[in-house]
């Protein structure tokens, strides 16, 4: 599933094509590990609703709802709550997506994952800005 995922990031036909079986693979890490790395199952569920167009089968409602799902599972997991401000803000829920990007912007990472946290950090302030 994360194979497939980064392929779809380098071209967005593959990223179109390959939407379902990152769903699939993604459904299956989370019936074998519901919290499987922090909640990285669901956030990468939710970025295939965030990254599609709605015509094409994205739902940011759908994307959101996952990823508080995920949430319950990775609290310091910043990259996932990098997209859910993402997912509020598609929802217009301004407040909520600046929470979480505050949240991110006082966190500690952890140290088994300080270059994502690092990135999604960075990516928080640019957020802010919009928010």
């Amino acid at each position: 599933g994360a194979n497939l995922g980064g392929q779809a990031q380098h071209s967005a036909l593959s990223g179109f094509s390959s939407a379902n079986d990152i769903r699939r693979e993604m459904q299956k890490v989370i019936s074998l590990d519901e919290g499987f790395m922090s909640g990285s199952a669901y956030m990468a569920l939710a970025r295939v609703d965030l990254e599609i167009p709605p015509v094409m089968g994205g739902d940011p409602k759908r994307a959101v709802e996952l990823l508080e799902k995920g949430l319950k599972f990775g609290e310091n997991n910043a990259p996932l709550r990098y997209y859910l401000a993402q997912g509020y803000l598609k929802l217009k829920r301004n407040e909520d997506a600046r929470k979480q990007l505050e949240t991110i912007l006082n966190m500690q990472p952890d140290p088994n994952y300080v270059p994502e946290h690092n990135d999604a950090v960075e990516k928080a302030r640019q957020l802010m800005q919009k928010v």
